[in-house]
């Protein structure tokens, strides 16, 4: 498909690339069209100018001699367009051009004096009859009107035909914005949630290493965005999904804006959760204020327009944990106390509150029989917790002098006030500013530069949170983004669009004052408690500790260069052009920074002891399996977090726009990219390293990709996977006007599109062998590897005198990985019912996609049953190395690759106008029916019901076993948005006119049905869960249950979804029924069920989450003020208007355990962490 292209195709690309690296996005519409007399006959020469109705700066050419014209690199704007022919009177028509829009605009000239001037009424919405591509304007007024509960553009994405906001029901936030839980998880057309291209201004704006919006501008400063659906013109590069937004420019008239927008939770209502609960109502505030301004520097040709917002968000809840006390500390080893009291002493407590006793612990939390009993073998002793250093016998027990009391307190509840959202966002202080001037050097030449910044800091704890000090870290960002743009028309027929772009964007997850050698001390059974409450020790995270990735973050510098050429020639308009984009990937990425050290028990924790130790350390250029020895390798170390990968794009393309008649055009091009490898600048380079399968003996052909596996190998290298260049994208569009008066059109289009992986995807490759690795090593009995501020004192005392084996994971990137690529298509009819503006449509959208990319392990624990006989010097399933394929202390072998697919069939139906004759409405509303189907949803597993319990596949060698709807398949989603300027007292003076004049309702309406997702096995003990990577099923025993609504009885909001105990059999059950009767770890059997017969586990993806609507709406009250153009303007925002708590399955608790397990729900928490309630947002504006 991607191959075997044609000399035509090769002669086209070489017309493109003589056009030099150049503009392939653009952010300009053209308008063009055929000029008629009054016969029909066509006029040559006559005489056309397009006027910006806002700035007067104007473009003139004439029509050719087949009576066509064309206006290029036209601005989003109203525009007056007039032509003129001597022996003819003048015409005139107002038109709207919309971003990146091709619009149509035919004139008729009737005979007479050119003094005189017929104006043909502009017409409100004009149906497209030159492309076949899909789209949605979200115009100014929506902009501007439309309720926003954070007023961040991005999130009216989900007004488009096809769109789907899946945040909320399956919480696949990714592609969000910082801070603002509302602006990401959009799933458009069957495309993964990070596939979204945003642009600004034309400009890449994408966060490279996360995916989601870098860049966020005030909205009033958005003059109205694109989103291209379905796009099937070949300038645009990526996915077909396309989100343009383009910033306001000045005019001739000083004009500008001073606003206060607040939120607060006066305003708001209880949520279900809290009056389930009888939990107060938290507290919060929120103001967003700002102001713009813009004008002319001198009249008709230079004009300017600026910026600047801030939000504030305040608001906190109670966070608790029990903490160590005195008595604690007055008990333990000197280290443990030091440590415990080395970061601000002991945290505040009272045992009031909660305790947590010695006995408690005992024989609760850890259940080894009654506190204070004899130890009939050890006269003297008895069990129990003892003082720190006390010798203990080989029993546990010890002597009954040093038994810590029963009801000793040895750790108390601590609350501590924590920033997080209770209805009014992130706690953050964010500013926003954007500053644009626009020249016209001539009719021919204009200039505009845009400069952007963002600057975000949330709360201390937004990240990592602790009773201890030192430990609370936060987010800050500071982003900059300027473009250039340059266009000039060479002639009437030739044009250039030049633009360069830079972006600086920084986004880093700091460490607090504590260093990062600090070892997070973590309890192994913390949530043992009375209240489940933690029990928590001095760490970052310290309810986690294991995973997380402390720092994170650093500079993204991108540079983007463009150059774009349109000709008109005729019947044809050919663009050319190009693209280079360079980016430098600065980052930090603290992953097993802070090691995880576990004390299996209580009496450890006392005894100032860590019985597991995990975390990063550089293996100074071992392997797996060597050995380590601090004695002659030198003491243990951290690894490099921080890397500067680089990364080079181009991309160019052609394509031919061609009027076959006057009512059919197609549109045919083709457009080439590529994608960079990441790579390390030349003093890193060494850095570099990845696991190559068959990298061990000789090359035989024939191996099977167990063999190769087996043999795969780390090796440090320059190229970590192929350069892939035949990234070759036709597309195809046509557009026939079925009656020649523009009012029904059929549109079609097909076209192929590729897309570039995401940073997070990638940058793991910094965790390989032999410059990185994570380490996992236990103690042994009576080996003292005491517990210390610093991590490596720890370990090195744990290898003292010996060394360690090297084992450990790899992040793998395929050698053999290729770009991405998807196939789309759409066909519609579209209609302008009476002739009034009112445009309805139908549409079938289509696409599939191949070779995403897709995380998958490839040695788990059991995989040595794969091999063919003979392959392996052993295999034992139910062990640790030797049970896997690649027995050389390698363990998770997690391949960066291209396993996934997915295929979409959807069909929309759409209605939209700009003003439903003189009623001042708008309304704009659409219903999809669709059908989404993948075997991976998104690269790492970003469902919330995915996140919990690992990536990948559920069969490691046969990915398209997981084929199932999508965890984003929104089988049915109607919306509706209207803006209502009420007409009624418009033209009264005096206080009726200001009393009764000026109303304007706007709202949007929204319901859609639930997505899916999968119950996995919650076995304690199997090969599958030991492997701790890819997901695990359980094995599937009965017929798919309906869902319910049942209450469960002393459970305040919790309601039982699926009742699944007769569904599912875990793979430890299944194993003891089918292998060893009584046995709960027939491991070798579980090893089977994981590698060997996955066909009997439970498909992906059998439950739906329940459906959802949502009803916002906004009242507004303009009052003018006695000064012309001048006005105050009140509104009142009403979110979820009606206060509706929907039903949400609960992330993390889709797991089976046993007979008893279900599938719960809650009303009005939604899985992307926020809580619906209404609120209501108070906003006063002054304009002028």
């Amino acid at each position: 498909m991607r191959r075997g292209f044609s000399a035509v195709l090769a002669a086209l690309l070489a017309i493109v690339l003589s056009a030099g690296v150049a503009a392939a996005q653009t952010q300009f519409g053209t308008i063009s069209g055929r000029v008629t007399d009054g016969t029909g006959a066509i006029v040559p020469d006559a005489k056309v100018l397009l006027v910006n109705m806002a700035t007067n700066t104007k473009q003139e050419t004439l029509t050719s001699g087949e009576g066509l014209y064309v206006f290029a690199n036209v601005a989003a704007g109203t525009y007056e367009l007039i032509v003129e022919k001597q022996g003819f009177k003048k015409a005139a028509r107002r038109v709207t051009v919309e971003v990146a829009q091709r619009l149509a605009a035919d004139l008729s000239l009737d005979l007479g004096p050119v003094t005189e001037t017929v104006t043909v009424s502009e017409q409100a919405v004009i149906v497209n009859t030159v492309s076949g591509d899909l789209s949605r304007t979200i115009t100014q007024s929506e902009v501007s009107n439309l309720p926003m509960l954070s007023r961040n553009p991005y999130s009216l994405m989900t007004l488009a035909p096809g769109a789907a906001s899946t945040s909320g029901v399956v919480g696949d936030a990714r592609g969000g914005v910082t801070g603002d839980a509302t602006s990401g998880g959009v799933a458009v057309n069957g495309q993964r949630t990070s596939s979204v291209n945003y642009l600004l201004d034309g400009g890449d704006n994408n966060a490279t290493f996360a995916a989601g919006t870098a860049q966020t501008v005030p909205l009033d400063a958005v003059q109205e965005f694109r989103i291209q659906t379905n796009n099937m013109t070949a300038e645009f590069g990526r996915n077909a999904v396309v989100t343009n937004v383009i910033t306001k420019s000045g005019s001739n008239r000083f004009h500008g804006s001073a606003y206060e927008y607040y939120r607060g939770s006066a305003l708001s209502s209880s949520s279900f959760q809290d009056n389930a609960n009888g939990t107060p109502k938290a507290r919060f505030v929120r103001n967003q204020f700002g102001a713009s301004a813009g004008g002319p520097v001198w009249k008709d040709k230079t004009f300017y327009f600026g910026s600047l917002e801030g939000t504030r968000v305040r608001s906190a809840g109670n966070q608790r944990y029990f903490v160590p006390t005195t008595e604690f500390t007055g008990n333990a080893t000197p280290n443990a106390s030091a440590f415990v009291t080395a970061f601000g002493g002991l945290p505040a407590s009272s045992c009031l509150d909660g305790v947590v006793t010695a006995q408690y612990i005992f024989e609760t939390a850890e259940g080894q029989g009654v506190y204070g009993a004899a130890d009939v073998a050890n006269p003297g002793n008895v069990f129990g917790l003892f003082r720190g250093g006390t010798p203990l016998a080989a029993t546990g027990s010890g002597p009954a002098a040093d038994l810590i009391p029963a009801a000793t307190q040895l750790f108390c509840r601590a609350t501590i006030k924590v920033a997080i959202d209770t209805g009014g966002g992130t706690p953050q202080n964010t500013w926003l500013a954007t500053g644009r001037v626009d020249h016209q050097f001539s009719d021919r030449t204009a200039l505009q530069a845009r400069y952007a910044f963002t600057k975000l800091k949330l709360a201390e704890g937004t990240s990592s949170l602790s009773p201890f000090q030192g430990f609370n870290t936060g987010v800050r960002a500071q982003n900059q983004n300027f473009i250039l743009t340059l266009t000039h028309a060479f002639s009437q027929r030739l044009f250039s669009e030049t633009r360069a772009m830079y972006a600086r964007n920084n986004q880093v997850s700091p460490l607090g004052e504590a260093p990062g050698s600090v070892p997070c001390w973590q309890y192994q059974n913390l949530f043992s408690t009375p209240t489940a409450d933690p029990i928590v020790f001095p760490g970052y995270l310290p309810n986690l500790c294991r995973g997380f990735s402390i720092p994170s973050g650093g500079p993204k510098n991108i540079y983007q260069f463009y150059e774009g050429m349109m000709w008109s020639r005729g019947r044809h308009t050919i663009k050319w052009g190009g693209q280079y984009l360079h980016m430098r990937d600065n980052h930090t990425f603290g992953a097993f920074q802070n090691f995880f050290n576990r004390a299996n028990t209580m009496q450890a924790m006392l005894d100032g002891q860590v019985d597991l130790l995990s975390g990063a350390i550089d293996p100074k250029g071992k392997f797996p399996n060597d050995a380590y020895a601090p004695a002659v390798d030198g003491p243990f170390g951290p690894p490099r977090f921080g890397r500067h990968f680089r990364y080079h794009e181009v991309s160019f393309y052609g394509e031919d726009s061609w009027k076959i008649t006057p009512r059919i055009t197609l549109t045919a091009g083709l457009r080439w990219e590529y994608f960079g490898v990441l790579h390390s600048p030349k003093h890193e380079r060494f850095l570099d390293a990845n696991l190559f399968l068959d990298a061990n003996g000789p090359l035989v052909p024939g191996k099977t990709i167990y063999e190769s596996v087996r043999d795969a190998r780390f090796s440090r290298t320059n190229n970590l996977f192929d350069q892939d260049w035949n990234n070759f994208a036709p597309r195809i569009g046509v557009a026939w006007d079925v009656l020649g008066n523009g009012r029904t059109v059929v549109r079609g289009g097909y076209g192929i599109f590729y897309d570039r992986n995401f940073g997070n995807a990638l940058f793991n490759a910094i965790q390989n062998f032999p410059n990185y690795a994570v380490i996992t090593v236990t103690r042994a009995a009576g080996q003292n590897v005491p517990i210390d501020a610093n991590q490596f004192n720890s370990l090195n005392a744990l290898m003292a005198g010996g060394s360690l084996i090297l084992t450990g994971s790899a992040r793998m990137l395929d050698k053999d990985m290729v770009t991405a690529y998807s196939q789309q298509w759409n066909a519609t009819v579209e209609h302008d019912v009476l002739g009034k503006g009112i445009i309805a449509s139908l549409s079938y959208i289509g696409s599939r996609g191949d070779k995403l990319y897709s995380l998958n392990n490839l040695n788990q624990l059991g995989s040595c049953l794969l091999a063919p006989a003979g392959t392996l010097p052993t295999c034992v399933p139910s062990a640790g190395r030797t049970s896997r394929l690649n027995q050389t202390g390698l363990t998770g072998m997690n391949r960066r690759s291209n396993e996934g697919f997915s295929r979409y069939n959807g069909f929309s139906a759409e209605v939209k106008t700009r003003q439903i004759a003189n009623t001042g409405l708008t309304l704009n509303g659409n219903y999809t029916w669709s059908h989404s189907i993948d075997n991976a949803s998104s690269f790492f597993g970003d469902s919330a019901f995915e996140a919990f319990f690992g990536f990948g596949f559920r069969d490691a060698f046969n990915p398209a076993l997981d084929r199932a709807s999508s965890s984003n398949d929104i089988r049915h989603r109607f919306v509706v948005s209207w803006n209502w300027a009420l007409p009624w007292a418009k033209n009264l003076k005096g206080f009726a006119g200001q009393a009764l004049g000026g109303w304007t309702i706007s709202g949007i309406y929204q319901t859609q049905t639930g997505g899916a997702f999968s119950v996995y096995d919650g076995s304690g003990n199997s090969q599958c869960n030991n492997s701790g990577t890819n997901f695990c099923f359980p094995v599937l025993a009965g017929a798919l249950v309906s869902q319910t609504e049942t209450p469960v009885a002393g459970q305040p909001n919790t309601f039982t979804l699926y009742t699944i105990g007769s569904m599912f059999q875990t793979h430890e059950d299944f194993c003891s029924t089918a292998g060893v009767p009584g046995s709960t770890a027939n491991l070798t059997c579980t090893a089977q069920v994981l590698n060997v017969n996955t066909g009997i586990e439970s498909p992906r993806n059998l439950f739906r989450t329940p459906g959802i609507w949502n009803l916002d709406m906004a009242v507004l009250k303009d009052f003018r003020l006695p000064w012309e153009g001048k006005q105050v303007q009140f509104r009142a925002e009403f979110f979820n208007l009606f206060n509706h708590s929907n039903l949400y399955a609960v992330a993390g608790q889709n797991v089976f355990v046993g007979s008893s397990s279900t599938v719960i729900g809650a009303r009005g928490l939604r899985n992307d962490g926020t809580v619906e309630r209404r609120n209501i947002q108070l906003a006063l504006r002054f304009t002028w």
